[in-house]
């Protein structure tokens, strides 16, 4: 057990020295979501929407797909507009996701003029 412990402790050490200068800087979601480029935006959000059943009269919650292009300053500012959108639209009670979550994705399409 002692042998095993001495050699996990040499390769960690060996692999911080090494990988660190060798690693690039990788964007996380959270840092793409905030990083400020002005421009046209589409943004995909998945959510909840709160749908009347006209047989019945009750309600229910029905995964829906939105898909918008707007301007925005970034990816956070995108879906903010497009949630701020919906929710005047859309009952009150829809769910709406995270930004950060994996039901929200955007892509830059390009400057705006």
């Amino acid at each position: 057990m002692l042998d095993f412990k001495q050699k996990k402790a040499l390769r960690s050490n060996a692999g911080a020295a090494t990988s660190g200068d060798q690693r690039e800087f990788v964007p996380t979601a959270a840092t793409r979501l905030s990083e400020q480029k002005q421009g046209w935006y589409q943004g995909t959000l998945d959510f909840k929407r709160v749908v009347m059943i006209p047989g019945t009269g009750k309600h229910e919650y029905r995964d829906t797909h939105f898909v918008a292009a707007c301007k925005a300053n970034s990816g956070l500012d995108c879906y903010n507009r497009i949630v701020e959108y919906l929710k005047g639209r859309v009952d009150s009670r829809s769910q709406f996701p995270s930004s950060k979550g994996k039901n929200f994705k955007f892509t830059f399409l390009g400057l705006w003029k």
